[in-house]
């Protein structure tokens, strides 16, 4: 089962692909293949194609707030997240600053779902002085121990929430041992301060959420004045760049280098699916690749299943941006856009709510995408990439291709 990753914009770190690689990896791969060691998982990367702004992009005016990045993404989801905590005791509202601090004594975690508490595990014991991958290593053990039957049995026998946490730390911490040598890097370091942060975030979103939301947003403001400015000039590379239906540029190229790679993988391991993973503007590359570029080539490649995060496949052929849209298909002709099955099996569109820039395609396209919200609980900064930094996701992800392909090979409409 070849499986390929195409990122969006605002991407220019060349280990961004680690981290994604290895939840595809331990948790989609084996949904599908009986030996998902074996299953060729590629990216299909173009932001080196993407010229750099020629003065360091000073046309954006600088803001003085002193943003700090992904961490404070994480611990807004962190937030989101023990905000679903079930609690018993005192009315939060009748709790003083000086009881806020004990507030943890009322809550417990066995009423999270296993979606949820793998989140928990995985946001609250990462930080930036964790690397991506290893991030995603502590995300594969949070989901395997929030699925562990034996480990929730002790978790709910647990007579508190510290204790349940540390069951967590240190199960968690067991198996990120097994599957790395990340234990000698700091492991033990870091997932002791799982409990720290789990207690912070509980302090804030008890004590004042709507002091906490006003500073998230102001210290995202600079993350999000960036991803604003390398979302355009992304963009503007990419509808400049593209080429012709006959004649694609090289963006576009990448991609399908990576597809016709996967179509021999795919001859050579007894017809597995090809599995297509878009992020953001991934999303309209593909389907330019999809709808004009293996058409005009009169190719045989072909997309089992392909799953667009975040993308503005929908918007964009609203306003008829792609290669193929055309003006016959809309509200006014009462036409839908056809979809693209030649080379394109089932699609699966996710987009976030809290994400602006993430669209549906419902009533755009004709039947047959599985259109579904993620809700992340984040703003637009952090839910724009939430998806792929969450374990929850991939592991819906997971079941989605277990659905499709219940015999492991490429199941035809």
């Amino acid at each position: 089962m070849p499986i390929i990753y195409m990122h969006g914009v605002n991407t220019r770190d060349a280990k961004h692909f680690e981290p994604v690689h290895e939840y595809l990896r331990r948790i989609v791969a084996p949904s599908i293949a009986p030996d998902p060691e074996n299953v060729s998982i590629s990216a299909a990367d173009w932001f080196q194609l993407c010229d750099a702004p020629k003065w360091g992009g000073i046309a954006r005016p600088a803001t003085s707030l002193l943003g700090q990045g992904a961490e404070v993404e994480r611990r807004e989801l962190l937030d989101a997240i023990v905000a679903k905590l079930p609690r018993s005791g005192p009315p939060n509202s009748s709790l003083t600053s000086g009881q806020v601090a004990t507030a943890n004594q009322y809550s417990r975690v066995e009423g999270l779902t296993p979606d949820d508490l793998a989140d928990l595990i995985t946001v609250s014991v990462a930080s930036n002085s964790v690397d991506g991958l290893q991030r995603a290593r502590i995300g594969i053990a949070a989901d395997r121990v929030a699925r562990n039957q034996a480990i929730q049995r002790s978790v709910q026998d647990a007579s508190s929430l510290e204790e349940q946490l540390a069951i967590l730390a240190a199960s968690v911490q067991a198996d990120v041992e097994q599957q790395s040598a990340l234990a000698g890097q700091g492991a033990a370091q870091f997932l002791r301060g799982m409990r720290d942060r789990v207690n912070e975030s509980l302090s804030r979103t008890i004590g004042s959420p709507l002091a906490v939301a006003g500073l998230i947003a102001g210290e995202l403001r600079p993350t999000l004045n960036d991803f604003v400015t390398r979302f355009v000039g992304d963009l503007l590379f990419y509808m400049t760049l593209r080429g012709t239906a006959n004649a694609p540029g090289a963006i576009p190229k990448v991609l399908i280098s990576e597809l016709e790679s996967a179509a021999e993988t795919k001859r050579k391991r007894a017809g597995e699916p090809t599995v297509l993973l878009t992020h953001s503007m991934g999303g309209q590359i593909a389907y330019d690749v999809l709808t004009s570029f293996l058409p005009a080539a009169s190719s045989e490649v072909k997309v089992d299943f392909w799953c667009a995060t975040a993308s503005q496949v929908g918007y964009f052929e609203e306003l008829n941006m792609f290669l193929a849209s055309s003006k016959k298909f809309s509200r006014a002709s009462g036409l839908l856009t056809p979809l693209p099955y030649a080379h394109l099996g089932r699609w699966w569109n996710v987009w976030d709510p809290n994400d602006i820039i993430s669209f549906t395609t419902k009533g755009i396209f004709a039947d047959g995408i599985d259109d579904e919200k993620y809700w992340s609980g984040m703003s637009l900064a952090a839910a724009h990439g939430g998806y792929l930094e969450r374990p929850s996701f991939y592991r819906r992800f997971a079941d989605k291709l277990k659905t499709a392909f219940p015999g492991g090979g490429p199941s035809w409409r």
